[in-house]
């Protein structure tokens, strides 16, 4: 998946922390339609599908 988002051109994860005991992951894509791909091609849930998957934030940088 990582690979996946790779090609479609994002800069990722710049940032992984545990922030307020929630764990989150910045993904930066150069535009909103390579973001949307991408979040359409994994289901809406970009960091896979874990348990833990709907405590993940989307966190948008610009």
């Amino acid at each position: 998946m990582h690979r996946d988002a790779d090609r479609l051109g994002a800069r990722l994860p710049h940032r992984m922390a545990r922030k307020s005991g929630v764990d989150f992951c910045v993904f930066s894509f150069p535009t909103e339609r390579l973001m949307g791909a991408f979040m359409r091609r994994h289901g809406g849930k970009p960091f896979g599908g874990s348990a833990s998957a709907d405590k993940w934030e989307k966190i948008v940088v610009r």
